[in-house]
């Protein structure tokens, strides 16, 4: 079975790796690790059953029969390329990978016409920078629901939440706690919705990218801390938003419950194992894929899809932390705030990074 893989490679990797032990163990490792390769697995599987943007566009343009009489040709191309861009534009922008994807793809332009002094493209719109744009089956209901939201479809309330999320200019913090929950909660319940074979794939996106349940944790310690007066709001905040970059959607809000106890040291160690056991799990999924893929994926049991199938449901990471009851309106702007900062600071290192590549 391909757990029995996943637990000894892990274990393995722990003695090599790890001095010490993990506040939430090596199962929550071997869990995730386990998610990990075998969604992994699902997704290559489709990887030749994509739709171009293009394509995609083209499936969602349309025009009333009225408007198809009144309008010419000429017109209904222009305002289907109009529209057939927004999606690439949104799509280019919807989160960090594709930020930096197409950041890399301007630089990539840029360079290829210094120095092979290409002649000017006369296509609308730059070809090349779009080629192999395409959305993968595990992704079609995403981007669709996103998608609609950006366009209005939804409600005004929803769609502004959104655009602030998405966008690079340091909104979050014009959010409130009610209009985040309410996103949250729309999209979750698009999942609950969807014909999806493995929902919790989806489920486990939506939290891993907007850690609503891991929010609520961090507010409630955030809280703690202040009560006991013994970590500067400001120093707490910043520690406890980098549980939202730990995987482990079931056992991370633990790190957020400790943290309030902790004395200076403490905190100390508490950093360093955050940092330490992201690298440790990303040195176990590549030992692990390599595995799978010299099986040619033969251990891949059916016990596996059944475990499978029981990781990350919402039930497994959900609290009941409340606002007013658990934590303030201002403990969530200060939270915001820190996390504009953070995504602001990597958006410009990562740009420096990339002008700074031959």
């Amino acid at each position: 079975m391909f757990w029995d893989v996943v637990e000894q490679t892990v274990e393995t990797l722990a003695v090599k790796m790890v001095r010490g032990t993990f506040h939430i163990g090596l199962d929550a490792v071997k869990r995730y690790v386990l998610f990990w390769c075998m969604a992994n697995h699902l997704q290559e599987n489709q990887m030749e059953q994509k739709m171009s943007i293009e394509k995609y566009a083209a499936s969602k343009f349309s025009l009333t029969s009225e408007e198809k009489e009144k309008l010419k040709q000429e017109t209904i191309e222009r305002l289907s390329f109009a529209f057939y861009e927004r999606k690439l534009d949104h799509y280019n922008t919807m989160n960090a990978e594709n930020k930096m994807k197409l950041l890399l793809r301007q630089k990539q332009e840029t360079y290829y016409r210094i120095n092979r002094k290409e002649k000017e493209e006369t296509e609308k719109g730059n070809v090349r920078r779009f080629e192999g744009l395409a959305l993968f089956p595990y992704q079609l209901d995403e981007f669709s629901i996103l998608d609609a939201i950006k366009e209005g479809e939804y409600t005004q309330e929803v769609g502004r939440t959104y655009k602030r999320i998405v966008s690079d200019k340091g909104y979050l913090q014009k959010m409130t706690f009610k209009e985040y929950k309410e996103l949250v909660t729309l999209l979750s319940d698009e999942i609950d919705q969807s014909q999806a074979l493995y929902k919790n794939v989806a489920t486990y996106k939506l939290e891993k990218r907007l850690g609503f349940e891991a929010l609520k944790a961090v507010l409630k310690a955030l809280s703690e801390c202040r009560e006991k007066n013994h970590v500067p709001d400001q120093i707490a905040a910043r520690d406890l938003i980098t549980i939202l970059q730990l995987p482990f959607l079931s056992e991370r809000q633990r790190y957020a419950k400790v943290y309030p106890d902790l004395d200076l040291l403490e905190q100390m160690k508490w950093r360093i194992e955050i940092k330490g056991i992201l690298m440790f799990t990303q040195a176990c999924i590549l030992a692990t894929k390599q595995k799978l893929a010299e099986s040619n994926d033969s251990i891949l049991q059916p016990e596996d899809w059944e475990r499978f199938q029981t990781l990350y449901i919402p039930k497994s990471y959900e609290n009941d932390y409340k606002l007013r009851k658990d934590f303030r309106s201002d403990d969530f702007t200060l939270i915001m705030t820190e996390l504009d900062k953070l995504n602001m600071l990597i958006l410009e290192e990562s740009k420096k990074s990339i002008e700074e590549k031959k």
